[in-house]
């Protein structure tokens, strides 16, 4: 399996609020991104479309594993 990075909410918001841009997108972008994923119960962003419950990559199978 392969996963992605992922950091807690809190940290990007912290760097965020610091002037570091993590993300690749506007900061009043991650900012409306972080609260919708804290409302939602996510207290981590992993940036991928298969996330467990608390935000994080729940993993991929690698091509060769794919059938």
């Amino acid at each position: 399996m392969m996963f992605h990075c992922c950091i807690e909410l809190d940290k990007l918001l912290e760097l965020t609020l610091k002037g570091e841009k993590v993300l690749n997108i506007g900061e009043r972008e991650t900012y409306q991104l972080i609260r919708d994923m804290k409302a939602s119960g996510y207290t981590y962003f992993s940036g991928c479309d298969n996330i467990d419950s608390i935000g994080r990559c729940a993993g991929h199978k690698k091509p060769e594993e794919r059938e």
